[in-house]
């Protein structure tokens, strides 16, 4: 069952945005619950796009949240982030009305929704300055998994090793606000890429991305999952040989199917 409601952005975003709650009967209480953030360039795409998974998700009793994020005008790098943040809180405050366990959050993103699943998963927001997250903090909430849909990690890396750079260097100035010419934006880049955040209390996580990929390259996966070995976090990355970018939209695909297979029991494991 999907139903609509709000959740409060910062004062600062200036405007509430829409969520699609994807209930499940399953089970009554204390259930596990998915984020799930759709792509887009950081500056299109929908919460409806991702509805399959979403129904999929909710089908293995999880409720599922689809959620929306700020698309337009200036200073997207810092108002996406908080938006995403802001909904992680927003489910905890309402986690009796839902009947949730805030102690089983996930988080799942494609694309940009991944690199913004992998930055919320990974960080503290404090006073809109972005903070690894430490297990001491009263103010963090716990995400319990990550789920990774070739999704950046290092966006500097990113805008220069892009295959479609025609592509993906526009997207990247706008989300930015500039090409990191300067020391000022390169220091954004940085602050935005999740790769930077990781560290022994970071959230286990698991990527796939297609060898094909012309915009999200492999190596955005690899030198990701490297960093989590190295903070020895749970991780698991899977590359498919013939799948390009965006591969998961059909549905069927074998691909897709193992994707799914995969991603269940990785969820088993920590949920």
């Amino acid at each position: 069952m999907r139903y609509q409601s709000f959740f409060q952005c910062t004062p600062n975003n200036g405007s509430d945005l829409l969520l699609d709650v994807w209930d499940t009967k399953v089970n009554d209480e204390n259930r596990p619950v998915i984020v799930n953030i759709h792509g887009g360039g950081w500056s299109s795409g929908d919460k409806n796009e991702v509805s399959s998974w979403s129904k999929w998700f909710n089908s293995k009793g999880y409720v599922v949240f689809n959620v929306e994020y700020s698309q337009n005008g200036p200073d997207m790098w810092q108002k996406q982030i908080s938006d995403t943040h802001d909904v992680v809180n927003w489910i905890v405050e309402h986690a009796d009305e839902y009947h949730l366990d805030i102690n089983r959050i996930n988080l799942i993103g494609s694309s940009a929704g991944g690199h913004l699943a992998l930055l919320t998963g990974y960080t503290d927001l404090k006073e809109n300055s972005l903070a690894p997250r430490e297990t001491d903090s009263d103010s963090t909430v716990e995400i319990n998994s990550i789920i990774n849909l070739y999704g950046p990690s290092d966006l500097l890396q990113l805008y220069d090793d892009t295959n479609s750079k025609e592509f993906i260097q526009p997207l990247l100035e706008q989300l930015m606000d500039g090409q990191p010419k300067t020391e000022e934006i390169k220091h954004r880049y940085l602050q935005m890429s999740p790769i930077q955040y990781v560290n022994e209390t970071s959230a286990p996580t698991i990527s796939f991305v297609g060898l094909k990929d012309k915009v999200i390259p492999e190596e955005q996966i690899e030198i990701l999952h490297e960093k989590l070995e190295e903070n020895n976090i749970d991780n698991q990355a899977y590359y498919f040989p013939f799948s390009d970018h965006s591969y998961d939209t059909n549905w069927e695909s074998i691909a897709n199917q193992t994707t799914r297979q995969k991603i269940e029991e990785f969820l088993s494991k920590y949920n």
